[in-house]
């Protein structure tokens, strides 16, 4: 048993009864008659761009003690929950990175 396509309906969507298959000129009548104004609603802020200088990174593996680990994964919630907003604990150690080299030249 064969299926039998519904040629009726078929030629409706094809000479522009179809919501999605209209011709142009109808689609611009429909918007130029349309009065209605969208409501201009507020845009969250959006967080400020970090003036860090551009620097390469370079993915090099470091050992390091489970406390200092458990110590900077607290520090990173804490910055969180202060902040409302995520640090990666990479940019923490970065940062104490850069200053322990600052120190010590």
């Amino acid at each position: 048993m064969s299926k039998k396509l519904n040629s009726a309906s078929i030629q409706n969507e094809l000479s522009g009864q179809s919501v999605f298959f209209q011709h142009q000129e109808k689609q611009k009548s429909q918007i130029d008659n349309d009065d209605s104004v969208r409501e201009v609603r507020n845009v969250r802020d959006v967080r400020g761009v970090r003036t860090h200088t551009k620097r390469e990174r370079k993915r090099h593996p470091f050992d390091i003690y489970h406390d200092q680990l458990e110590q900077l994964q607290q520090m990173k919630t804490a910055y969180m929950m202060r902040a409302g907003e995520m640090r990666s604990m990479s940019e923490m150690v970065r940062e104490a990175l850069d200053d322990y080299i600052k120190k010590n030249q």
